[in-house]
Formats: structure tokens, sequence, C-alpha cells
């Protein structure tokens, strides 16, 4: 099965950077308008403040445009989610015994150093 979304964002032909929407600055990702609607929206916004907002003039410079993205999601079998749910256990297990053999070191090398310690200590007293 396959499905479809637009997304649209406003991209400067000159540079190849994309609005950020909200703020004056431009980006390589720049901001999604999930719609047309959310994008008049937007636009409706700067021409309302046009007086103190430069951006209508680079907007209306020729040089400014409204890109369309689709993006097509296509469905394709992953894996048998039994077996996949099996190896994250063997990895979970492998990783506990990982921790386990860490742990045993640490312990053993506390162990060991208190050992010297004590042995130090005991040998001193001759």
């Amino acid at each position: 099965m396959e499905t479809e979304e637009v997304f649209y964002k406003i991209r400067d032909k000159k540079t190849g950077l994309f609005a950020l929407g909200g703020s004056r600055y431009w980006t390589k990702k720049g901001k999604v308008w999930t719609n047309l609607k959310n994008l008049k929206l937007h636009l409706n916004y700067v021409l309302e403040h046009s007086y103190y907002d430069d951006r209508l003039n680079k907007y209306m410079s020729g040089d400014v445009e409204i890109v369309e993205i689709k993006t097509v999601y296509s469905e394709h079998p992953f894996m048998n989610i039994k077996d996949y749910i099996n190896d994250l256990k063997i990895k979970k297990e492998e990783e506990e015994k990982r921790r386990e053999k860490r742990w045993k070191e640490y312990e053993e090398k506390k162990k060991r150093k208190k050992y010297e310690e004590l042995k130090k200590e005991f040998e001193g007293d001759k």
C-alpha cells in the first residue's frame, strides 16, 4: 500500500535556502508547512505586518518560490515480529552477561586491592 503526503516550503532560488517561517532567517532545512492553509496564514501575517517586516520585499523580489514536496510512503514486510523480539531478548541477555562479567571483574579488583592493603599492613607487623 502506498500513501502520499504533500508539504510546502518557501525557497530562495538564488541561495537555495528555505524560510524559517516565524523569523527572518533562511536555512538549509527551513520550515515545513503541512498544508496550503497554514502557508497562506503565514503569508497573510507577512502582508499584515509588512510595515515593520521586510520579508514581504524579499518574497516579492521574484527570487522566492513556494516548493511542494511530495513524500510517498510504501509498506514492505520488514521482519516477523516474533523473530525481532527474540533477537532483542538475545541481545538483552548478552548485554546482561557482559554487565555481570564487568561487575565480577570490578569486585575482584576491589578484593585484590583490599588483600594487598591487608597484606602490607600485616607483613609490616613482623
